[in-house]
């Protein structure tokens, strides 16, 4: 939350829109259907991390 106020000292107010244009565009780039999906394609991997 810092770093993205920080960020809009220096890029604006902006730079939100900017990150989810950013956003949609890798996971458009990446087939997939939406920002769930992305968040859940690594999952198992972090899980077996927590242990």
């Amino acid at each position: 939350l810092v770093q993205l106020y920080t960020g809009m000292i220096y890029a604006g107010p902006a730079l939100p829109g900017r990150i989810v244009a950013g956003m949609a565009r890798f996971v458009e780039r990446e087939g997939l259907t939406s920002l769930r999906e992305l968040r859940d394609s690594r999952l198992d991997h972090w899980a077996v991390k927590a242990h």
